[in-house]
This record gives structure tokens, C-alpha cells and sequence, in this order.
């Protein structure tokens, strides 16, 4: 899980909790103005093959930095929960799918809690 803040032209995403030792970092920041969409996941996310570094156990969390063919990427979900998908140009990462707990930060209207 991380939470998002927003510091001027800066969103600063900082994990929380043991997610900070699963993903192997503790904070990713990157300019607003380089955000190309942000979203939730619906359906199936692939993730990038290679993990450099993180950590993974299949239906139980992904969590850390990924590569594959030109894009890196920066996971922190477990066991398949709601994930917020943020797409990145000019930065160190070509995407973002984390849990967030306050994915309103970023426009995003809170998930509902049935979705049935």
C-alpha cells in the first residue's frame, strides 16, 4: 500500500508499512506534468518479466521494480486488490500500479465498497 502527496510540481508516492521491505524502496516521486493517465486497473495487469529488485509470490504480492523490452516499472499489490495504474513519460519509471489509500489525491473518485 502507498499513500500520495503532492509537493508543487511533485507527486511524491511514499510505501507504507512492510510493503517499503517487499518493495525494496521506500518513496518514488515524479514531476505532475510528466503523467500521461491515471487510472484504476481493470482486469488483468501484466507485469514486466524481469524484477530488479522486489519481491514476488504468486497471489500474494508484487512488489518492487520490474523491467522488460525498454519499460521499468514500479509495483506495490497484494493478492489482487484494486490497483491505481499511473503512466509516466521522462521519468524513472513508464508506469506505476500500486494499492493507494487515498487515490482521491490524484483525481481518482474513491472505489465503491460493493462492486458487485
Amino acid at each position: 500500500m502507498v499513500s500520495f502527496a503532492i509537493e508543487g510540481s511533485t507527486v511524491k508516492v511514499t510505501v507504507l508499512g512492510w510493503h517499503k521491505i517487499a518493495a525494496l524502496r521506500s518513496t518514488v516521486c515524479f514531476n505532475r506534468e510528466n503523467v500521461r493517465s491515471v487510472d484504476y486497473a481493470t482486469g488483468r495487469i501484466d507485469r514486466p518479466f524481469w524484477r530488479m529488485p522486489g519481491t514476488s509470490i504468486p497471489g500474494l504480492v508484487t512488489a518492487g521494480t520490474y523491467i522488460e523490452d525498454g519499460r521499468r516499472e514500479f509495483w506495490d499489490v497484494t493478492r489482487g486488490q484494486d490497483a491505481v495504474v499511473v503512466d509516466l513519460e521522462n521519468e524513472e519509471y513508464t508506469r506505476l500500479v500500486v494499492e493507494a489509500s487515498n487515490p482521491e489525491v490524484l483525481g481518482l473518485d474513491p472505489l465503491p465498497m460493493d462492486r458487485t
